[in-house]
């Protein structure tokens, strides 16, 4: 498989083949050529998924920071001066919860980014369903249904990879089949760009 299709089809399986971190921040250029670009990443470390989705972003050289309780005080504090710290093309991805995401969209339009992908991964009925409400894709779906418990890494693979521009609409709903583990509640995985 060449790099390119690689790239453009966000395989897992190519993620494990050339090594997560040549995936890292690519995103298609003006040209339709992949260019590398900054990725910081948020995790909530109270749940164990976001702990190793924030360990595989890390593994790509993104900068990663765990989610306090007060997220204001989180963008008032580091997070805005470190993304205020970049001067062109940025990701911003976290794997959160929805209050700490709605909170991170809203400040983070200071600095023109955008949402391109935003899913919940709801592990409440004790089974595994993701909701992917914008930015979906064949690959995603591919991903998040067929990982097993690690459906964490494969999020963060595919967002490593992603080379799309902004995410499809609408709704897609993943019953992944497999049974929920780790700590219960709903998170949701983001990502934003400035484009």
């Amino acid at each position: 498989m060449k790099r390119r299709e690689f790239i453009k089809s966000g395989a897992i399986a190519g993620a494990a083949a050339l090594g997560l971190s040549q995936a890292h921040g690519m995103v298609q250029g003006a040209a339709g050529i992949g260019q590398r670009i900054p990725t910081i990443a948020l995790f909530d470390e109270r749940f164990p998924e976001a702990q190793q989705f924030g360990r595989a972003l890390a593994a790509t050289g993104a900068e990663v920071m765990a989610a306090t309780a007060d997220t204001g005080s989180l963008w008032y504090g580091t997070l805005r001066a470190r993304l205020a710290a970049h001067h062109g093309p940025l990701q911003f991805a976290g794997l959160t919860t929805y209050a700490d995401f709605h909170v991170l969209e809203s400040c983070a339009r200071e600095f023109g980014l955008i949402t391109v992908h935003e899913a919940l991964h709801d592990q409440r009925p004790g089974q595994l369903v993701h909701t992917v409400r914008q930015g979906y894709s064949t690959a995603l779906e591919r991903a998040l249904s067929s990982s097993a418990g690690d459906w964490a890494l494969s999020l963060a693979a595919s967002l490593a990879s992603r080379q799309q521009a902004p995410g499809v609409a609408g709704v897609h709903v993943i019953d992944s089949r497999i049974a929920a583990t780790g700590r219960r509640g709903t998170l949701v995985s983001w990502a934003l760009r400035k484009v």
